[in-house]
């Protein structure tokens, strides 16, 4: 098996059957590298502008939903940039989304603050420290995602069922999924064999 997430994901696409096979992978998915890589940075950054304005929901009630939630979008979405673009993809992903709340860490042009650190407005813990643990908590949680066997990151084509293909082994079988929805076919064009009647000559 290959070393990466991509190499994976593109065996499962196949060589000769590709084209056909990659209708069955997710939308994000059905592209180029280069493209995926570039969804990948667009996504890194989408996160974290809205993890932003999100992670103080709650904080000043000492309950850090808000931050729960976004460091879970985070999460996510860095799962699917390692899966659609290997670790090139998660560290594209990461640069954008520090780089987005980097944007929004300063004061914006009415002087607010959407990562405020510390001061006497607030007095619970989490409202006076939850920035520090978004802004530790976006690079934290995508470094451990860099950290997890590359087999987490391998998406399975689906047939129409949504049945997963594998071997006997258990191992992803992308030339098994090509001939059984070859065979599937053929099965459902032509269900029952032609009659033919005996030769008496």
């Amino acid at each position: 098996m290959k070393s990466s997430a991509y190499g994976l994901n593109a065996m499962m696409l196949g060589t000769n059957g590709g084209k056909s096979n990659r209708k069955l992978m997710p939308w994000s998915f059905r592209f180029g590298i280069r493209v995926r890589l570039f969804i990948s940075l667009a996504l890194g950054f989408v996160a974290s502008i809205v993890g932003t304005p999100v992670h103080r929901m709650g904080a000043s009630s000492n309950l850090p939903y808000g931050l729960v939630l976004a460091l879970v979008l985070v999460g996510v979405s860095a799962w699917q940039a390692r899966s659609r673009g290997g670790i090139i993809g998660l560290v594209l992903h990461l640069i954008a989304s520090c780089f987005g709340v980097g944007m929004l860490a300063g004061q914006g042009p009415m002087g607010d603050v959407l990562i405020p650190v510390g001061g006497a407005a607030f007095n619970t813990y989490f409202g006076l420290h939850v920035g520090y643990y978004w802004l530790l908590g976006l690079i934290l949680v995508q470094f451990v995602i860099a950290l997890f066997p590359v087999q987490w990151f391998v998406v399975i084509p689906r047939l129409a069922d949504d049945a997963p293909i594998l071997d006997t082994e258990g191992e992803i079988a992308s030339d098994l999924a090509v001939s059984v929805i070859g065979e599937r076919e053929s099965t459902h064009s032509d269900p029952v064999p032609e009659h033919k009647e005996p030769n008496n000559e």
